[in-house]
């Protein structure tokens, strides 16, 4: 038995953003600098053929020009206690 048989769930992979977002996990961008983030438009990335680019890549703050740093966002929490957000570390 597996986990995945166990639980009814699928594992995500994470290696690019078309895993996730096929889960409705959403990709964020946050800015130590600014104390901001940004929800990157994923659908249209994914759309304009970029989907198979790999976790993580490189953003930039559109306010200041800081690396930025990804989170991955679950729609929602899947149990209690859960934070809802992994964080990516991002290549320089």
């Amino acid at each position: 038995m597996s986990l995945a048989d166990q639980y009814g769930m699928t594992m995500i992979d994470l290696g690019s953003i078309t895993g996730p977002h096929s889960h409705d996990h959403q990709l964020h961008a946050y800015c130590h600098t600014c104390d901001r983030c940004a929800t990157l438009p994923v659908a249209d990335m994914i759309a304009a053929g970029q989907g198979s680019h790999r976790l993580p890549f490189t953003v930039r703050c559109s306010w200041c020009g800081a690396v930025g740093r990804l989170q991955l966002r679950p729609p929602v929490p899947t149990r209690a206690g859960s934070v809802g957000r992994v964080m990516l570390a991002t290549a320089h």
